[in-house]
């Protein structure tokens, strides 16, 4: 990364780093959020969810949005698309004890 930060004649180090790991890193954040808190999540929906995720951010990074919100944009449009994704390609494992939610968990909740 340095020597892309020398080569680009970027003035401000940090707003690049932070646009870079706004880009690449929100991606996986999201998949993280998924994972802990949605029984709904499939992992083909969630692959296909950050690729997309992926082309939208370096898309959002060629518009004068500011570099500070990449991260925010990049968790919430990786969800989105994972989530809309799963809606297509359905989870067929039993995932029961592997998010937040507990079978007792659920059983309160109806």
């Amino acid at each position: 990364i340095a020597y892309l930060v020398y080569k680009l004649n970027s003035q401000d180090i940090f707003n690049f780093f932070n646009g870079i790991v706004g880009l690449l890193v929100s991606g996986l954040g999201a998949l993280f959020i998924m994972g802990l808190f949605s029984k709904h999540i499939s992992g083909k929906g969630v692959l296909c969810g950050y690729f997309i995720n992926l082309a939208f951010m370096f898309w959002i990074k060629s518009t004068d949005v500011n570099g500070w919100t990449y991260g925010f944009i990049g968790i919430v449009s990786s969800c989105l698309a994972s989530y809309f994704f799963s809606c297509i390609f359905k989870q067929k494992k039993n995932i029961d004890g592997l998010t937040i939610y507990t079978a007792d968990q659920i059983k309160s909740l109806k």
